[in-house]
């Protein structure tokens, strides 16, 4: 598992350590950790290593909008957008602000959750 520094922040100062692995044959994880580069400090990451940061899009050079899924990927919707904000160290989930980045990670396993009910004897074609 090797770790790469990807997706970095305008003025360089975050960024994110991916470490890529394929959870099933062409099924590709990106587990990634955001930090400030010259501390290393350590600003945001998901404990389950199944969520996969699948995009990551500077809006300024503090705030970051990803692009995160689940594996396995049985949920609608398919994909979240997580926007933090790296100096007011806020969260926002899918337009729903959360009090602390922390709480992201059992935010979206509940919107996972409720995802997967939808999706049940669904069989895609």
């Amino acid at each position: 598992m090797a770790l790469e520094l990807r997706y970095p922040s305008p003025d360089g100062r975050y960024g994110f350590r991916i470490s890529s692995w394929e959870a099933r044959m062409s099924h590709w994880i990106e587990s990634a950790e955001l930090i400030e580069v010259a501390t290393e400090e350590h600003l945001f990451s998901f404990s389950d290593p199944n969520w996969s940061v699948d995009n990551a899009v500077w809006e300024s050079p503090t705030v970051v909008a990803l692009t995160v899924r689940k594996y396995p990927g049985n949920h609608l919707p398919p994909d979240f957008t997580v926007v933090l904000d790296c100096e007011a160290k806020t969260v926002t989930v899918d337009g729903v602000p959360l009090a602390k980045p922390h709480l992201a990670e059992s935010y979206l396993d509940e919107l996972v959750r409720k995802g997967r009910q939808k999706t049940k004897g669904f069989l895609p074609g």
